[in-house]
């Protein structure tokens, strides 16, 4: 259930665009504010700090799911791999998107990560409903 109403919310946020707003707040603050120029030190913090805290879910969500079936596992892992994403992509900075947007043929590295993480949620949502009695 949870998961169900997170991605919900994600689904409308998709539609919505509004990271694109929370990104066009932060350059107007930043610029309002006189720290433009000076940008590159916040998003690497920013950048670091996705990192801790994205290490620090994985942790506990595996301390928490550790007694439970495999396929909530998965779940987990595809939610720290979307979230994880979504929040990267939101910031937004440019060299950012220039590793995202890298890829194979039409394989890009934001739409594997994207599509994959909301995939592996769906395998394990599917494979868990066909085990569960009615």
């Amino acid at each position: 259930m949870f998961l169900a109403i997170l991605l919900t919310g994600l689904g409308i946020n998709k539609q919505l665009d509004l990271q694109s707003l929370l990104t066009a707040v932060g350059r107007h603050l930043a610029k309002e504010q006189g720290w433009y120029a000076e940008r590159h030190g916040t998003q690497r913090a920013f950048i670091i700090s996705v990192v801790v805290a994205g290490a620090a879910l994985t942790a506990s969500m595996l301390m928490i799911v550790r007694k439970l079936d495999h396929w909530v596992k998965l779940a987990g892992a595809g939610l720290v791999i979307l979230v994880s994403f979504i929040i990267i992509r939101a910031a937004s900075f440019h060299h950012i998107d220039v590793v995202l947007r890298a890829g194979l043929a039409d394989f890009r590295i934001n739409h594997v990560l994207e599509l994959g993480g909301i995939s592996l949620i769906a395998v394990a949502a599917i494979c868990s409903a066909k085990r569960e009695p009615r």
